[in-house]
Order: C-alpha cells, then structure tokens, then sequence
C-alpha cells in the first residue's frame, strides 16, 4: 500500500538536506520534476496490475484513473502533464494486449501511439508538447523512434536498425537515441539525423540536458569497467563523470542546467557489494546514500540539481521498496 508523507518519524537530513519519503510499499521507481516540487512514481498491485502517481508537497493523485494498467512515468517541468506505457486491454493480465504510450493533462488520457506493436520507453520535454518513445517492429525485430508533438506523430528513424531508449532536451529541440548496441544519434534542430563520436563499448543510459548540448552516458571501458562519461556536442568534448576502477557506474541523469549528474554506484571493491547514489556537481562527487540494509539506485534530478530521488529496494525482501526525495538545503 502506498505511504506518502509527511511519515510519523522524520528521516534524518543528509548531505546538508532534507529527505522526505514519497512512497513505501510494491513501488516503482520515480522521477522528480524539472521544478522540484513533485515526483511521480508507480506502484504494482497484484490484483489491477501497474498504476502511476503524482505526488506533489504531500498531496498523491493516482494518474491512471481509467483502470487500465500502466508504468514507467515521466512528467514536464511542474508535473502538469506526465507520459507513461499503458496496457491496450483493461485486464491487465490479458497476453493479447500491447504497449501503448500515454499522455495525462487535467485528469484526462489521450493515448498518443497505439499500434499493434509495442510502444516504449517515453521521455517528455519541459512544456509537455513533445514526447518520444520506441517502438518494436517485429516482422524485422528491430525498432524505430517515434515523436508526438501537439497532437502530430512522426517516425524519427526508418527501421533499418535498432533505435532505442530515445530522450528529448528539455526545450523539445533535440532528440537522442542508442542504435544497435553501440552508437548513439542525434535529431538536431534542423530535423537532420546523424551520429554522435562517444567514448567506450555498449552505450547505454542516455540522457540529454535542456538546451540539447550536453549528453550524459555510461559505457564500458577497456576493462570492462562501466564508467559515466559527459558529452558536450558543441565543443566535441569529453570528460569522464565517474570512472572508479571496480565500480561499475550507470543510470545516470543530468540536470537541466548541465551542472549536476545523479548516478548509481555498484562498487564491487568491498567484500560485499553495495549500490548506493552519488551526485557529480561540477567536477565534484559526493555520496548522497550508504549500504543501510536496501539498494540505492535510479536517482533522478530536477533542473537546477537542487532536488533529488530515488528508490530503495529492501535487501531482505524486494517486494518492500521506498520512493525517496532529497531537497538540498531545506
């Protein structure tokens, strides 16, 4: 069962901040807004399937009121309209429905892509306008990147390769996606596709910041490490985010401002392995969590990198999991 703040015990500050717990219970991992102000999450009933919430200074709204089953939620700047998967049939248990993309504004639902295939993998821009997604093709078992922009749908790719995990910039310019397993492209703001020089093997984990400059990624290196590297596409540089020898570091996120990334640290240094998240701010890392019994992992990050969440999984019993939020500080 959802349990959303205020909790009768407060939790401790942490890193100069204030922590509140937004959910506890059989739920899914969240996104806090680009204005820090909300999160969304999701959470899995036995009994209805998948469902998706907006939790805003305390307040929780369920967002898929339609009954139909839904997950992987993302919101524009304020929260004002979010993006989520939403099962084709109402029984979520039906093995004849599919995936579709879905958009919420004012209580209301509008399915944006709903073919017979599936629809993945949503990401929104600030204004909510526009929205990406991948979609499979399964007569070639590859994949193609869609956008929905005020209503229009369009087809980014052509269906050649496997385009996957697309992510719009904030301002809704730019979009980029991994192709296949190791490149990474980019739709400019000219409607051009090409490709971007990135560092390491097996890209994964793209994210892009609000003015579509700078792209944050996680790759392997020549030891099979997997490190967090920041791409800046104007000036063609580099740098390395995170790169501890025997830590592996991934599901990162970048502020929309470029100043902060949040990831999540498997180090596999000590005897027993622990996930925690660290924040990156201008070329200084911090732990944000320890090894307190859970795993720490898919931080996300509000726009000026003031706000920060993320979910925590019980070691002991992974159906208990929390949705947290660190505000710096409050």
């Amino acid at each position: 069962m959802i349990s959303a703040s205020p909790v009768s015990t407060p939790l401790p500050p942490r890193n100069g901040g204030k922590v509140t717990l937004i959910a506890e219970g059989r739920v899914n991992p969240g996104q806090v807004s680009g204005d820090g102000n909300a999160v969304v999450f999701g959470e899995f009933d036995p009994s209805v399937g998948e469902s998706v919430f907006r939790w805003e200074e305390g307040d929780v709204v369920k967002l898929n009121q339609d009954g139909f089953s839904s997950f992987q939620v993302r919101c524009n700047h304020d929260a004002s309209v979010a993006t989520f998967h939403r099962y084709s049939v109402e029984d979520a248990f039906d093995k004849t429905g599919n995936w579709d993309i879905a958009r919420w504004e004012n209580g209301n639902i509008e399915v944006i892509a709903g073919t017979v295939e599936d629809e993945m993998s949503p990401s929104i821009d600030s204004s909510g306008d526009t929205i990406v997604y991948d979609r499979e093709i399964s007569e070639t078992k590859t994949a193609v990147i869609g956008r929905w922009h005020k209503g229009e749908t369009e087809t980014l790719t052509d269906g050649k390769a496997t385009d996957l995990f697309a992510e719009v910039s904030g301002n809704g310019e730019r979009v980029v996606w991994r192709r296949n397993l190791n490149q990474v492209f980019l739709r400019d703001q000219n409607q051009v596709n090409k490709p971007i020089a990135t560092f390491g093997d097996k890209t994964a984990g793209l994210t892009i910041d609000h003015e579509g400059n700078k792209i944050l990624y996680a790759a392997r290196d020549e030891d099979g490490d997997q490190n967090l590297y920041l791409t800046d596409i104007k000036t063609h540089q580099t740098i390395e985010v995170s790169a501890v020898k025997g830590m592996s570091e991934y599901d990162g996120q970048i502020s929309g401002d470029g100043s902060t990334v949040v990831f999540t640290g498997l180090d596999r240094r000590k005897e027993k392995a622990d996930m925690n998240v660290y924040v990156w701010r201008n070329g200084k890392t911090e732990q944000l969590t320890w090894d307190d019994g859970g795993i720490n992992t898919k931080a996300t990050v509000s726009d000026d990198g003031n706000a920060v969440s993320w979910y925590w999984i019980n070691r002991e019993d992974t159906n208990h999991r929390k949705v947290l939020l660190w505000e710096k500080g409050v």
